[in-house]
């Protein structure tokens, strides 16, 4: 903890026969003496993770505690219910406290964001979750927050898995949660009406159409793992899941309607099933090493920092080379389709020599690339500036971030990026958080930084890539 200063004036006073100086009022809560030791600056937490989701942001200390801002109207970020004329938002990042279960020997090490829910996974392996649970994306309680709201107020763990089931990873679609297991077996709940979750559709009552209830272990891989082989990440999209097993092998299920699972010409797939075509095929000792979703597409990235993708939107969006790579009957909107998982090749400027991708990230239409280095590109849709700061409303090509205000300082470098709806963050290796995109429900923190009009609405964004106050 900082020794807190506040209008560091120089105060003299005596020692013995001679003057010394020293001395100052200190700085209020959550403020620091600044290295010239002049006055004060705000304190910042050490961050080690952020999660998006279509509004909201949450952010993990080093400490395990997590806090939260944007949008609030089904408690996904808190238990506060501050309703205004946009709706329950929190703003600045506060601080979450009411886990009503946590063990004194409990904190939190990872959380996840679906696009109005939030999860928490903890160090002793359980869950809890809080927010929209209209299809039981949090748990199997229906239970009405306020009026016409089913939502979960308060983080709540789920008690659900079998009693050994120790969870090592969450992941989040829109209305669907996945668990990947420490024996590598992953568990599914919430909207199932694409087999997002698994091959079984359960109609149930309620105003949903088909979900799973209660977090239920998937076992019908198609074809199903090799010995020895077994799932260690998860990633969703808005309707469908992909897998990634220890040995670089990738299934997937749900929707299917823009290829983002596979080449196939179903546009549901019931059961997690294998790809095989990536477009070139990988090399030899190459293997798959990250998987993330966007909304309809997927973004692959191997050992050897390569990057390939599959699905749709717009191609701008997600590919910059004009060519058609199908056009299905059934699916008018696919006009533009990565049909099989292609390599991206263009980015700019090329990557310096020995710097290689390390991570990907993607939102709703666009996608984040981190180097070895900590260099960012980023391309896809930019009219909130979730990308850079350009005026371009889309960015056609991987192109490198380099508008962070203020500037990294010298020895920090970005280690970790996520990516919202239309927002991005990205964390230092200091622990400090930039931010930037759509901040009409104070996403990106207080600061409201620009607007756009974007159809007529005037949209509130952070345009450069500006720090997270983030308040102890």
């Amino acid at each position: 903890m900082y020794f807190k200063f506040k209008n560091c004036n120089i105060i003299e006073f005596y020692e013995g026969n001679r003057f010394r100086a020293g001395g100052c009022i200190p700085c209020e809560n959550g403020y620091k003496v600044n290295s010239e030791k002049t006055g004060c600056e705000l304190q910042h937490l050490i961050i080690n993770q952020t999660a998006c989701g279509d509004n909201h942001t949450m952010f993990l200390t080093s400490e395990g505690k997590v806090y939260g801002c944007g949008w609030n109207n089904y408690y996904q970020i808190n238990s506060t219910n501050t309703v205004t004329i946009m709706g329950n938002r929190i703003k600045p990042p506060t601080e979450i406290s009411d886990y009503p279960q946590l063990l004194s020997n409990e904190y939190i090490t990872k959380i996840a964001c679906g696009a109005s829910h939030t999860m928490f996974l903890t160090n002793l392996g359980k869950v809890y979750g809080c927010g929209t649970n209209h299809f039981n994306q949090v748990n199997s309680k229906k239970e009405q927050c306020r009026t016409g709201y089913i939502c979960v107020k308060i983080p709540t763990e789920i008690t659900d898995f079998p009693a050994s089931v120790e969870i090592t990873q969450i992941a989040c679609g829109t209305a669907h949660t996945m668990f990947l297991s420490s024996e590598g077996n992953v568990y599914g709940c919430g909207r199932n009406q694409n087999h997002q979750v698994n091959s079984t559709k359960e109609l149930n009552s309620g105003n949903d159409n088909y979900s799973v209830q209660k977090p239920k272990k998937i076992t019908d891989f198609d074809p199903q793992l090799e010995t020895g082989d077994k799932i260690n990440q998860i990633a969703c999209g808005d309707y469908y899941t992909m897998f990634l097993t220890k040995e670089g092998k990738v299934y997937g299920c749900g929707l299917n309607q823009y290829y983002q699972i596979n080449s196939s010409n179903d546009d549901i797939i019931t059961r997690p099933t294998k790809i095989t075509d990536f477009d070139p095929q990988l090399e030899t000792g190459d293997k798959i090493n990250q998987i993330a979703c966007g909304d309809y597409y997927t973004m692959f990235l191997t050992k050897e920092g390569k990057v390939y993708i599959c699905g749709n939107k717009n191609i701008y969006e997600i590919y910059s080379t004009r060519e058609i790579y199908s056009t299905r009957e059934q699916s008018p909107k696919c006009d533009y389709c990565v049909q099989k998982p292609t390599q991206i090749t263009n980015f700019y400027p090329e990557l310096l020599s020995g710097d290689k991708i390390t991570k990907i990230a993607c939102g709703r239409g666009h996608t984040m690339f981190l180097t070895e280095q900590g260099k960012v590109y980023g391309y896809g849709k930019n009219e909130y500036h979730q990308v850079n700061s350009s005026n371009d409303d889309k960015i056609t090509r991987p192109t490198k971030i380099t508008d962070f205000d203020p500037q990294l300082e010298t020895g920090d470098k970005i280690t970790k990026i996520a990516c919202g709806r239309e927002h991005t963050t990205f964390t230092t290796s200091k622990g400090k958080v930039y931010g930037c995109g759509i901040n009409n429900y104070n996403q990106n923190g207080e600061r409201n930084g620009e607007t756009v009009k974007i159809s007529n609405s005037i949209i509130a964004v952070v345009k450069n890539k500006k720090l997270i106050d983030i308040p102890i």
